[in-house]
C-alpha cells in the first residue's frame, strides 16, 4: 500500500493539513467531536474507503484552534487502482416491477 499526503502542497512533512469550523450559529467543532464523527458509518477506524481510494487517518492528529475550529494533520490518502462507486437503494428486490 503507497500512502501519500492528499495534496503535496498542502503537507506538513507527515501527511494533509485540514482546518475545520463549525458554519452555525452555537455550533463549534472539537478535536473530540471531529475524531467521533470518524467512527459514524466506517467499517473501520482509521482506513475510510472512497471511490478513488482510502483515506488513512492512523496518524491523524485533532487540535483545537479556538472555540469553534479544529486543525487535522497526519492524514494520508492510498489511492487505488479502480474507481468504485457506492450504491444505496431504498425497498427495492430484485423481484420488484421497474
Amino acid at each position: 500500500m503507497r500512502r501519500q499526503a492528499w495534496r503535496r502542497d498542502h503537507g506538513d512533512g507527515a501527511g494533509a493539513r485540514s482546518n475545520l469550523a463549525a458554519v452555525g450559529a452555537g455550533l463549534r467543532c472539537t478535536p473530540q467531536s471531529i475524531a467521533a464523527h470518524g467512527l459514524y458509518e466506517n467499517a473501520h477506524p482509521y482506513l475510510h474507503k472512497e471511490c478513488s481510494g482510502t483515506l488513512d487517518l492512523t496518524h491523524s492528529k485533532y487540535t483545537a484552534i479556538d472555540a469553534v475550529s479544529v486543525r487535522i494533520t497526519g492524514s494520508g490518502f492510498i489511492p487505488s487502482s479502480d474507481y468504485t462507486v457506492k450504491l444505496e437503494v431504498r425497498n427495492w428486490s430484485a423481484t420488484s416491477p421497474s
